[in-house]
């Protein structure tokens, strides 16, 4: 086979008299001038054989250029390929000659390959940005350079390049070439790979424009393409380089029956053979037909047909009866296959590989982490990011629910719209014949009949229903494919799975009766919530330009779409942020219209009206349909099942509204929603919750923890009555259950965090292990008996909470306000106590073995601290606690009367913490005990230091005020009495105020106000 050099065929040419050489350049930096030379040459004038001479001799190859700095070649503006069409064109015209076409390809080949470098490289700012600009090429490459205008390439490989350059001898040659150059400029091995592929992909494309204008002017050339020699051309190289490869098919006809070769069949898209017109019965006799060839003695070949699950529904009995057919499953990649995936597309798409890795880590991680990792969604999304309808400035300033939206609706769109283009028609519309709003509508009804029937699958009878009742024309396609006329039921069913498969749907795993599942659970989760903000607008919406959707329409409409099925935090997500970007709510007064008529529903939900009606029982329509469209779930639909599904689907709806509308000023006081009513308002019931939930959980025990737990985060619950109630797994976080009754109440595996259970009555109610009550509110709230070991209250307001005999051994109190808590025998072995403020606790009797403590913990002033149980020898020679040991021990013995002992245990807790003796705290501790047990005169001046040291500290004033009530000094404790109160410090306790205000009104009228029965009185409840 003739042979061709890459460049010095030029000097062959005689009849260009070419004259005597010059002698050759010695350096590659020369070398790339020289041709850098000639294309400004070329650009400004028009050069002859002299004015060609110095340059073509001093040149190996145009790729010389690469010798010089890789900033210098992408600056310069001067095209590359004018030198090869300037060349080839002065050759005609100087010997009247045509050059051979694989001259032609061997000059256009290295123009156009320099092009694509230049035109790649301006593009990819970051990559331009790793590269040593300035650089030279080492005498190593400058050599190899040299070298490669004297290599030789047949002229079957010189043809090749005419068809795909990119898998040429050539392409291999310049790219090797311009590998090391990039690697030496400072990219890596991976990347200047991945970067010269696509530079051999883009030359294709300069080539084709090249050569045409060439052909121009050589009329052979000319007339090769205009004949279609391009395409004669593709198919004599494949059938070569089948010929080459296969040796045994040029002398054996029987190719198929050999014994020594065996072939793998891939037949890719079985799927398309409905698609392109094929009844499901062809695939059927299609599969058969492998079946027995495989089966056939003589035959030892395999085949691997590839295609979309749904086209083989109503066939799965051949497959599953067979040995020779075996089915198997895309599992979804790990990052090592996914990784060899992005290179192969961004060769193959000729894209930006981490471009589009920027976009799937901006994604958020359900995209990124699942959607991703499957094969036929991570094309979808590389697709549409090629396309620029998926990029990353799209979520610039959104949060993660907004950017899935995004890219879920535009998947919609794109697969709807796009994704089955052709010769500008959407062949969606022409395989279907449904235009693509019915198609969506196709697709939200689709992903409503999965979540009706338990967030699975779904019977196309059932889609079929509720596509007929709303005139959709799919419903037609579905009940045409079931006439009896076998031709066009052929016909029927093969537009029926057109319309399935082009859209992500499947056949539900192990189905043989005709279900369907979304390829991916979320694309159903969002459609659904697609669904419901439409009908959310109809509820809004006048009919006539006075009124709305009626009440009973509405009711019918409520019980069709939450009858069955519950409501998951996906699909709330997904529907509380199409919400928030939907146009129809930005008018504050819809979505206030929406909570009303919603809040309305469920109070006459609550009372039984929709079940107890005797005419439109709408809970047993609902249960009629159902039980018609999911026969095989019969038993587990009746009425109680469709009403409690229903009422506690709008609930969650109520609930989320409720925690969007209170993250927003202008809504906060318009939509706030109390379960069980408002309290202190008509129609408060602090029952009805606890009727609501016994009443769900007579479907099963736990329904509503199960389906409503999840939603109660920020709830208003105060004053409810929820005894003995089931909370496990519940999510409370943020919930307002202040003054509720909780007796008996289980809380395990809860998340309490920022609630508010302050006045709370939990006597007896279970946290179980693990719950989380960080920062949680218990002020005052009933804890006696409570189980909270091991319990997360890390920053919790336990402040004055009753917590006598509770469980807390492992509990993390960190940072927790438990001063003037009752921990009398409570169990606090291990609990963690560092930097926890227990003040005036009462700590008599309490276990704290073990217990973990630092120096910010507080224990000043703490009650019974000298009767506590398991204090290790650490924590007794601790400063603070021995100190705040002695002062407990001698209050103890002032309330026993021994001054004297109370005495030195005073003095011994100052020794012990010097500070305490400027601290009008401690002062007014003593101070404080000693008016309550009968010692005001003898700790008056202990009084008045506490008031000197801290005139602010109204406490101080406070009991300064009782000593001088018990010492007859009825004036003064007025004045004190009064200015603490018009202080405000009393706030935190209404009956600590309306005590002292009792006390200032009987002072105002001369009397004391501290009898001995109201002095006894003070000692249990402020002692």
């Amino acid at each position: 086979m003739a042979m061709t050099k890459l460049w010095k065929f030029l000097r062959n040419i005689q009849d260009l008299n070419w004259g005597q050489s010059v002698e050759v350049t010695k350096t590659g930096a020369e070398a790339a001038k020289a041709v850098l030379d000639l294309a400004k040459a070329i650009k400004e004038q028009k050069p002859n054989v002299q004015n060609f001479k110095p340059y073509v001799e001093q040149i190996s190859s145009l790729l010389d250029v690469f010798n010089s700095p890789l900033g210098q070649i992408t600056k310069e503006v001067i095209p590359f390929a004018p030198i090869a069409i300037t060349i080839l064109k002065f050759i005609i015209d100087a010997t009247n000659k045509e050059p051979s076409l694989e001259n032609c390809v061997l000059l256009v080949s290295q123009a156009a390959y320099i092009d694509s470098f230049q035109d790649i490289l301006k593009q990819d700012s970051e990559l331009l940005q790793k590269i040593d600009q300035n650089r030279e090429a080492s005498e190593t490459l400058a050599f190899q350079i040299h070298k490669l205008g004297e290599q030789e390439f047949d002229e079957r490989e010189v043809k090749k390049a005419i068809l795909y350059f990119h898998e040429s001898q050539l392409a291999e040659s310049f790219n090797q070439i311009l590998q090391q150059r990039l690697q030496e400029a400072g990219l890596s091995e991976a990347e200047a790979k991945t970067f010269t592929e696509r530079v051999a992909r883009h030359t294709d494309e300069n080539m084709q424009d090249a050569l045409v204008e060439v052909g121009e002017k050589a009329d052979k050339l000319w007339k090769w393409y205009s004949a279609g020699g391009k395409e004669k051309l593709e198919k004599n190289l494949n059938i070569e380089d089948y010929l080459q490869h296969v040796d045994f098919v040029t002398s054996d006809s029987g190719w198929l029956t050999d014994k020594n070769t065996r072939f793998l069949f891939l037949l890719d898209g079985f799927d398309e053979l409905l698609l392109e017109g094929r009844a499901s019965g062809g695939l059927k006799e299609f599969l058969e037909q492998v079946e027995q060839f495989q089966k056939d003695r003589l035959c030892h070949h395999q085949f691997l047909i590839t295609g979309r699950p749904l086209a083989l529904q109503g066939i799965e009995r051949l497959l599953s009866q067979t040995k020779s057919l075996k089915r198997v499953e895309l599992q979804p990649m790990d990052d090592s296959l996914q990784q060899k995936w992005l290179e192969k597309w961004a060769i193959a798409a000729q894209v930006n590989k981490s471009e589009f890795e920027k976009f799937l880590q901006a994604c958020p991680d359900e995209v990124k982490n699942k959607l991703a990792r499957e094969p036929l969604l991570l094309y979808l999304l590389a697709r549409m990011h090629r396309e620029n309808r998926l990029n990353v400035q799209m979520f610039a300033g959104t949060d993660a629910i907004k950017a899935k939206i995004r890219i879920y609706d535009e998947s919609v769109k794109w697969v709807l719209e796009k994704q089955r283009n052709s010769e500008n028609q959407n062949d969606n519309s022409r395989l279907t014949g449904l235009e693509s709003e019915d198609l969506r509508q196709f697709l939200t009804e689709a992903a409503l009949c999965v979540v009706q029937s338990g967030n699975e699958s779904a019977r196309v009878t059932m889609l079929e229903a509720r596509l007929k009742d709303s005139n959709n024309p799919a419903a037609k396609l579905i009940q045409d494919a079931r006439q009896e006329n076998t031709s066009e039921k052929n016909q029927q069913d093969k537009l029926l799975n057109n319309l399935l498969t082009a859209f992500y749907i499947k056949p539900a795993s192990g189905d043989k009766g005709g279900s369907v599942e979304f390829v991916h659970k979320s694309f159903s989760e969002f459609l659904f919530a697609e669904r419901l903000l439409k009908s959310f607008v109809d509820w809004i919406t006048k009919v006539n330009k006075r009124d709305f959707i009626t009440t009973e329409v509405m009711d019918k409409q409520i019980y069709d779409l939450f009858g069955y099925g519950n409501l998951t935090p996906e699909i709330i997500e997904y529907l509380m942020g199409l919400l928030a970007e939907s146009s129809e709510f930005h008018d504050v007064e819809r979505l206030c219209q929406l909570f009303r008529r919603l809040e309305d529903f469920y109070f006459r939900w609550c009372d039984g009206e929709f079940i107890d009606a005797e005419d439109a029982n709408l809970p047993l329509i609902k249960k009629k349909q159902l039980r018609e469209q999911l026969p095989e779930r019969e038993n587990q639909l009746g009425l109680r099942q469709v009403d409690v599904c229903t009422g506690l689907n709008v609930m969650i709806l109520l609930l989320e509204l409720h925690r969007y509308a209170q993250q927003r000023d202008e809504l906060k006081n318009k939509i706030v929603f109390y379960p069980c009513g408002q309290k202190n308002q008509e129609g408060f019931d602090r029952n009805r919750l606890l009727r609501i939930i016994n009443y769900s959980n007579c479907i099963t025990v736990a329904e509503f923890p199960f389906k409503v737990g999840q939603f109660l985060s920020k709830v208003n619950l105060s004053d409810a009555d929820l005894r003995q109630i089931d909370f496990s797994g519940a999510d409370l976080n943020g919930a307002d259950l202040s003054g509720a009754y909780l007796y008996l109440a289980d809380f395990g595996m809860v998340d309490l965090s920022y609630a508010d259970l302050s006045y709370a009555d939990l006597l007896d109610a279970s946290f179980g292990e693990y719950a989380n009550l960080s920062g949680i509110n218990l002020t005052n709230a009933n804890l006696i008996y409570t189980y909270l070991a091991q319990t997360n209250l890390k920053g919790s307001n336990l402040k004055g909470a009753n917590l006598s005999n509770a469980i807390l051994n492992e509990a993390d109190l960190s940072d927790a306000d438990l001063s003037d808590a009752d921990l009398s025998a409570a169990n606090l072995s291990d609990a963690n106590l560092n930097n926890a403020n227990l003040s005036n606790a009462n700590f008599s009797r309490a276990n704290l073995e073990a217990v973990v403590w630092n120096s910010d913990t507080k224990w000043f002033n703490a009650k019974g601290l000298h009767e506590a149980v398991g204090v290790s020898p650490e924590l007794s020679q601790d400063k603070a606690f021995a100190a705040a040991v002695s002062l407990s021990q001698g209050f103890s013995w002032v309330r026993e009367g021994k001054i004297k002992e109370a005495q030195e245990a005073f003095k011994q807790a100052q020794i012990l913490d010097q500070s305490l003796r400027n601290s009008a705290e401690f002062w007014n501790s003593i101070c404080w005990v000693g008016c309550l047990h009968g010692y005001a005169q003898g700790v008056f001046k202990i009084c008045e230091k506490a008031v000197t040291l801290d005139p602010d500290n109204k406490a101080s004033q406070d009991s300064r005020g009782l000593a001088r009530v018990l010492t007859g000094d009825l004036v003064g404790a007025l004045e004190d009495f009064q200015a603490v109160v018009d202080s405000g410090a009393l706030n935190y306790s209404n009956d600590v105020k309306q005590r002292r205000l009792r006390w200032i009104e009987a002072l105002k009228s001369g009397n004391n106000p501290l009898t001995p029965e109201e002095l006894e009185k003070l000692r249990q409840v402020e002692g």
